[in-house]
This record gives structure tokens, C-alpha cells and sequence, in this order.
């Protein structure tokens, strides 16, 4: 935390990100004397052709740089040529400067503009701040991770810091290299598996037909195939509760067609489900049991029926539904 009241007055003198960075949108002809030139001369020829000025630290200037034949320089070749010797080329819309990498940290370098989540990085190599707002929640792990990836690189020039409370993480980085940690920091806020948070026990009618197509299934493809039926009127959802699982549940459900009136009754076991069909006999309310499945928690059970004479069998499923749900993602300054 002190560590990112520190980057304060840093973050307060940094300005917005320019979308019109002048950085050369194709290669451009350099005017080099050699295959072999110093650093000096690339950094030179560079400024001439781009009409900025020429800075190069004392360590860089003797450095030699083998270019070879070809004249034509992108920004990407410019830079991977001086990365490949060691140098850094940072750059600003007045100059461009070179310097070994290893006196880089001590250089009077431009203010870092300020880049906001995912927003486009500038094109011109300079330092930049990116700040970015963690959204679902493990701010201070994914700050953990990218100062692990940012402390094994040897060629590394900026830092990582995290302010507790807003949940916002700042890299500070040349912009060339920034992209990295800005992916890495959209792979990472992310929202999590979901997690199962409870369980639903429902009881459905259906054809035996449709039953018997559906009764391989699992119960979370089982619940989401059942209800398609409900919502097409191919099923009847009768009754649903959510249970836990350690303790015990039933549900009772009367159905009647004509003069006959069929009870259904489906408890929950410790480790297993049962459901039972009783028949009621009209008057003296005596009831005759007329089926009974069980199965273990993580597969459905049913038993089949005819509610009238002469009728096609209908299946009573009980089925046991893990309820998934995703972590609220946190709330921006607006729900605050």
C-alpha cells in the first residue's frame, strides 16, 4: 500500500494517451554509411528521417549495431535491432533516445502517459503507465503473478504496483513492452468456474417415449432438456425445492385424472433418491402402493403410470439439479 502512494505524484503528472502518437506508419529509408554503424548513427538517421531530435547516452554511443544491407527501418525492426545489442530506443514526439539497457532505470526519460484498461497503448515507444480497475475480484493474486512474470525478466525497465480499497493494478513499462502485461491482465480478470451453490430436487411429467431419450443424460444437461419440454408444452414441471444435501426432504404431490388420484411421493436420502406412486382408492382414502424406484444422488429416478384406463404410460421423474452460479462481479465506482 505504501508502495502505491508512492507512485501518486507520478500517476498526477502523467497525461492522457495521445491517439495521434507521430510515429511512422510504414518503414522509411535510413541513411546509413555501413552494414556496421554506432548507435550514434542510428539514432541519427533515424531523427533526420522522422524530423525529430537525436539523444544517445554516453554508455550507447560507441555501440556497434550491424544493420547490414537493407535500408528500409520499420519502428518494430528498430527496436528489436537495438534490443538484440543490448539498447533501448524510447521515444517521444520531439526525439528519439538510445540507451543500454542497463542505464536505463537512471535516464531522464519523458512523463509516462496514462493508459485506462484496455484502451489502445501509444505507438510511440515511451514510458506509460497502464491502470487497470480489476472488475472480478482476486486483485491482489493477479497483482502477484505479473510481478512474478516482471521480476524474471532480465531486460525489464518499469514496475508493478497495486492499490488496495479501488482494487486497481498500475504497470509502468515502455509501451513497446506494455502490451504483454495489458493481455496478461485481460486473461487473468476474468470471472471464475462457476461453483456449485446448492442443489434443486424437481419432479417432471413426461411421454415415456420422450423419457426414454432423455434418461442417460446428466442431470445438469437432464434439468436444461426437461425444461425446453416444459416451455413447449411436451412436460409438466409439478413440483421443485431447493435442498441441501445433508439433510433429509420430500415432496408430496397429488395428481388426478378422472376417478383416479395418484400420490407421488420423492424423498431424499443420505445417498440416495426414492420415489414412491400410491394409489388412492376414492371414498375411504385408502392408499395401495403401486410403484417404487430408487437411485443413487447423481442420477435421475422415475416410475411410470397410467393416470387413465386404456392410456399410453406417463413417466414421473425426480431428478436431483446442481445449481451453478457464477461470483458477482464487483461493483464499478458507479454502483458504489
Amino acid at each position: 500500500m505504501r508502495l502505491a502512494l508512492l507512485a501518486l505524484p507520478l500517476l498526477l503528472s502523467t497525461s492522457l494517451a495521445q491517439a495521434d502518437d507521430p510515429a511512422p506508419k510504414k518503414p522509411i529509408q535510413l541513411d546509413l554509411p555501413a552494414p556496421q554503424v554506432t548507435a550514434t548513427h542510428l539514432a541519427e538517421a533515424w531523427a533526420k528521417a522522422t524530423g525529430r531530435r537525436a539523444l544517445v547516452g554516453p554508455q550507447a554511443s560507441q555501440v556497434r549495431v550491424r544493420v547490414g544491407q537493407e535500408r528500409s527501418f520499420s519502428p518494430e525492426r528498430l527496436h528489436a535491432l537495438c534490443a538484440h545489442h543490448d539498447l533501448v530506443a524510447v521515444e517521444d514526439e520531439r526525439s528519439l533516445a538510445i540507451y543500454t539497457l542497463r542505464s536505463l532505470a537512471s535516464r531522464q526519460l519523458p512523463p509516462p502517459v496514462l493508459v485506462k484498461g484496455a484502451a489502445a497503448l501509444p505507438a510511440l515507444n515511451r514510458p506509460t503507465t497502464l491502470v487497470w480497475e480489476v472488475q472480478h475480484g482476486g486483485a491482489s493474486a493477479i497483482f502477484a503473478n505479473l510481478r512474478g512474470v516482471m521480476s524474471r525478466d532480465p531486460s525489464r525497465f518499469g514496475n508493478v504496483l497495486y492499490v488496495q480499497g479501488p482494487e486497481k493494478i498500475l504497470v509502468t513499462e515502455l509501451a513497446g513492452r506494455l502490451k504483454t502485461y495489458q493481455d496478461l491482465l485481460a486473461v487473468l480478470d476474468r470471472p471464475g468456474p462457476a461453483q456449485v451453490t446448492g442443489t434443486t430436487l424437481a419432479l417432471y411429467e413426461l411421454s415415456a417415449a420422450r423419457w426414454s431419450a432423455l434418461q442417460r443424460k446428466s442431470p445438469l444437461v437432464l434439468a436444461a432438456a426437461l425444461e425446453k419440454l416444459v416451455g413447449e408444452k411436451q412436460a409438466t414441471s409439478l413440483e421443485s425445492a431447493r435442498v441441501v444435501l445433508s439433510t433429509g426432504l420430500n415432496l408430496h404431490k397429488t395428481l388426478r385424472q378422472g376417478s383416479v388420484t395418484m400420490h407421488v411421493g420423492v424423498s431424499l436420502g443420505e445417498k440416495e433418491l426414492n420415489v414412491e406412486l400410491q394409489r388412492i382408492e376414492t371414498g375411504n382414502e385408502v392408499s395401495r402402493l403401486l410403484s417404487m424406484a430408487r437411485s443413487s444422488l447423481d442420477r435421475p429416478v422415475a416410475v411410470s403410470v397410467s393416470l387413465a384406463s386404456g392410456s399410453a404410460p406417463t413417466q414421473l421423474v425426480a431428478v436431483l439439479i446442481p445449481i451453478k452460479e457464477q461470483a458477482p462481479a464487483k461493483p464499478g465506482p458507479e454502483q458504489r
